[in-house]
């Protein structure tokens, strides 16, 4: 199971600060998102905020919490009210519901206009045995207010569901998922969810966590001091007219090495093809 980087951000911050002093490998923060083993030591560390935050948000995803007597609904754990939640020595299962309203305005060139959008959504986490994981996060929205051209400006995930904006409908949903099998030293999951790779700007340029792709599949093998990352990712999106482009994939690959703590050197090329097949 890997940290839900749509939602909770604390994770992300909290190992580039552990980078940052020392505390951590460079290396570690390299991938986002981690998957939760290697975000136990900072989640055990109870006298820091960001740790303790992390072991909360989680509860019982995390490796070594406690089991539970078979399935609870309604609970109270670690300081948070969860919606279903499992854990025994095979499944570790997590199911909450949330309702999202985010108003704003738009501005171009000739006015600035308001805008309310409203989602209520689920989401399924959780893994089995000692490698599975997997992650559902579904929704279904409606604009109550606003142009969806306009909106989708302010919303990458939005701006790269293609129904909001050729169709301009007043309702679409969204989903996040994947499936994820893991090793001690290696990581493949299927499925659509925002990363990111590298904390400098170049790298971001390919993987965002602001700029999530779609559809694709990730294999990342960190080994002692190396790391081979690799991703194959649908890139469905709106050209610089407004168009909408479809059946165009990016395939980047990324070695790094990690002489010391301080100091990680990485090799990035990335293929973009379009219409093949």
């Amino acid at each position: 199971q890997s940290s839900d980087v749509n939602a909770e951000r604390v994770s992300i911050d909290a190992q580039i600060l552990r980078s940052l002093d020392g505390s951590a490998p460079l290396m570690e923060s390299s991938v986002f998102p981690q998957s939760l083993i290697n975000l136990s030591p900072l989640a055990d560390d109870s006298s820091d905020a960001f740790g303790r935050y992390v072991r909360a948000y989680y509860g019982g995803l995390m490796p070594g919490a406690p089991a539970t007597d078979g399935m609870l609904a309604g609970e109270v754990l670690d300081g948070r009210w969860r919606g279903l939640v499992q854990v025994d020595d095979v499944l570790r299962f997590q199911a909450d519901a949330s309702l999202m309203l985010r108003g704003g305005t738009t501005t171009n060139d000739e006015n600035t206009k308001p805008f309310l959008l409203a989602r209520p959504s689920v989401r399924f986490m959780g893994s089995m045995g000692g490698g599975l994981g997997y992650f559902l996060d579904l929704s279904n929205g409606r604009r109550l207010l606003g142009a969806a051209r306009r909106i989708a400006r302010t919303d990458p995930t939005l701006a790269r569901t293609t129904k909001f904006i050729s169709e301009d409908t007043s309702f679409f949903d969204r989903y996040v998922g994947y499936v994820q099998y893991q090793t001690s030293w290696m990581r493949i999951r299927f499925g659509r969810e925002a990363m990111q790779w590298g904390a400098s700007p170049i790298d971001n340029f390919i993987h965002s966590l602001e700029a999530p792709l779609l559809d694709g599949l990730l294999i990342d093998v960190p080994y002692k001091r190396f790391r081979f990352s690799m991703t194959h990712s649908a890139a469905n999106s709106l050209d610089t007219s407004g168009t909408s482009v479809t059946g165009k994939f990016i395939a980047p690959h990324r070695i790094a090495f990690e002489h010391t703590n301080w100091l990680n050197l990485a090799v990035t090329d990335m293929n973009v093809y379009w219409g093949r097949g």
